[in-house]
């Protein structure tokens, strides 16, 4: 179950530590404290993870919800910004193993749907693959 929290807390990391897309004045989303849950799927896994919800600052700056306890162990790799919809690439490392992935978000004012892709390169669980769902809604300002 060890193998499950640490692919569970590389693909957060994926998904949540990508940043720095810069300004997109068309984009159709309101900056602001934003909730985001996440839930996984892993093919092959006899339990479900539940859903994880976290709650991070969106700006047009930085356009992917990020967790800030697992953004050293994931990079983007690259980015697209195309109308309403962000998609990236991403690698992430940790305690030895590899995982790349792609990731879509597409806003729709205070709202957003998305997914994200990832596979295990090496390292334990090596050749494991997941998705995960992504549903986001803007609850207020930042705080100060």
């Amino acid at each position: 179950m060890k193998q499950c929290g640490t692919i569970r807390k590389i693909t957060l990391g994926a998904t949540l530590a990508l940043s720095s897309f810069g300004a997109q004045a068309d984009l159709n989303m309101q900056p602001g404290l934003w909730e985001t849950t996440i839930t996984m799927h892993m093919p092959g896994m006899p339990m479900v993870p539940p859903p994880t919800t976290q709650r991070t600052c969106i700006t047009r700056e930085d356009l992917v919800p990020k967790d800030p306890q697992s953004s050293k162990d994931c990079q983007r790799l690259d980015h697209n910004i195309e109308g309403n919809t962000v998609t990236w690439n991403a690698e992430c490392t940790h305690d030895g193993g590899t995982m790349v992935g792609n990731g879509k978000i597409t806003y729709a004012g205070d709202t957003y749907q998305g997914s994200m892709e990832m596979e295990m390169r090496n390292g334990p669980g090596g050749g494991m693959t997941m998705s995960q769902t992504l549903t986001g809604r803007r609850i207020g300002d930042c705080p100060k």
